[in-house]
Formats: structure tokens, sequence, C-alpha cells
């Protein structure tokens, strides 16, 4: 599996051989960091210069708005009923039929936690002959990125009290009626997955915020990488060695490939 984003400002590339150099998964690097460090302070000292009226009304509802129509392009992306079903037909031993389902949820949803609007879902990864007992379910939230360059990123949510109640309210919107935020976990912030715009390709790119910080349990850390367009998702879960970049398990066939099966860009709120 080719690594999806390309070596410029630390970002990770894939050396021949299959191993990932250090880019792959740490922090941002030095240079970037002192970059944006001067460029704040630099818009500091004219913001001062010009007064608290230089930035004009107009100016932050334009960025507001733009921030809302790139979380609203991405949600609509995700808001579907993902399925590898052609892959697991022409490889049967290597893959499994699975579904992996991004279900709209209202923009208040996350009021109570002092967010008043956002695009986030509530999802399920299961397995296409037990498709009413997903083997993982829990929510994801869509935020603007930590970088300049207009970068989102997924926050992920444990469901911490009674998951199975909500089984199969992927599909059936009204299993998820009664459904709050008050018995979420958010994972650490070093799990995110970052999604980034290829304008050349036309579509995301997505990997785990650098850093190695998405410890796993059953050892190493995680590494994410996706590739997004409306009809067509890759997905490839691994966890690596802290020291060495090994792969120590996941997926050994590369990506999972999902196509669509049924959309829910419909149900994506629209937020302001």
């Amino acid at each position: 599996m080719a690594c999806f984003l390309s070596a410029a400002a630390g970002t990770p590339v894939q050396l021949k051989g299959g191993k990932y150099t250090e880019a792959k998964c740490r922090s941002w690097s030095k240079a970037a960091m002192v970059k944006r460090r001067d460029e704040t302070r630099m818009t500091h000292l004219y913001m001062s210069e010009q007064g608290p009226s230089s930035r004009s009304n107009a100016q932050v509802s334009s960025d507001q708005s733009a921030d809302a129509a790139a979380l609203y392009k991405l949600g609509c992306c995700l808001a579907k009923d993902w399925s590898n079903k052609q892959q697991a037909a022409e490889n049967p031993p290597l893959w499994a039929h699975i579904h992996v389902c991004f279900r709209p949820l209202p923009k208040t949803f996350f009021a109570s936690q002092g967010i008043p609007e956002c695009i986030s879902f509530y999802t399920e990864s299961a397995y296409d002959y037990m498709i009413s007992r997903p083997y993982k379910n829990s929510v994801v939230r869509i935020a603007p990125g930590t970088k300049a360059n207009g970068t989102l990123e997924l926050f992920s949510y444990k469901i911490t009290e009674n998951p199975e109640l909500l089984f199969y309210g992927s599909r059936d919107r009204s299993l998820l009626d009664d459904f709050t935020c008050d018995h979420l976990a958010q994972l650490p912030e070093g799990c995110n997955l970052v999604y980034e715009w290829d304008a050349v390709e036309r579509m995301y790119r997505g990997y785990t915020r650098p850093g190695k910080q998405c410890k796993m349990p059953k050892g190493g850390y995680l590494c994410s990488e996706a590739t997004l367009t409306e009809d067509h998702y890759t997905s490839w879960d691994t966890g690596r060695d802290f020291d060495t970049d090994e792969i120590l398990w996941g997926a050994a066939g590369g990506a999972f490939d999902f196509y669509p099966e049924e959309s829910f860009a419909h149900e994506v709120p629209k937020l302001g």
C-alpha cells in the first residue's frame, strides 16, 4: 500500500520495501512550527497596529462560512454505507465482506458539551452476515484541523454505556432518537484522523495525527491511512512499532476498498 501523502512540509512518505520514514507519524516539523509561530507574531503585530476594527465583521463571517462549507463537503463524502463487497468477492481468503456506515447526527448533538453546532456521525463497522450486530460502534465529529492549510480532523468518541442498545442504528435512524452525548468518552487527540484535500487528484487524503501518540492496548501505535471521494473510500489501519515503525498488526493485504451502497448525504446538517 503506497503512502498517500507527499514528502513536503513533513508529511509522510513511503520508501521502497514498504518501510516508512520517521516523518510518517511524528509531530509537526520544527521548521513548520517556527514558520507558524512567526506568521502568528506578524498577524498579532499587524492587528495591534490597525486596531480592533481592522478585521471586519464581514471577513469574520466569510472565514466562518468557509469553515462550515469545508466541514459540510467532507461530511457529505463520509455519509454513506460503505461496503467492500467487490474486494471480498475477488479474494475471499484475504478479505471479509464488511460495512462501515456513517450516519449523520443532529447538528446540536454536542451542544451540552459546549459545541453549539457541528457535523458528527454515529458509526458502525459490521460483517455483512451480521449486519445487525456490529463489531464496533462509536461517534466521530469533524472539526477544523490544527494546521493552517485547511486540514480537517475527525475526533473519535467511545460509547461508554450500553453501546449494544444502539446496534443497527446506522441503518434504522429511529434507534438513535434518544441517543445523546452524555455517555461518550473522547479518545486522545493523538488518535484523530487528519484529512487534507488533494486538489490535483480531487480526493481527500487521511492519516493519523503525527506524533505516534495513539497508543494501542495490543501494542504499538495506530497508523491510519485513508482516501475519500463521493464514491470511493479506502482505509488501512495498522499497529506499528514505536522504534522501527514495522507493522505489528493490521490488514496484511493493504487497504480496505469500499464503495457506497447507500448515501445519507441529504441528512448532513448545514451549519450557521
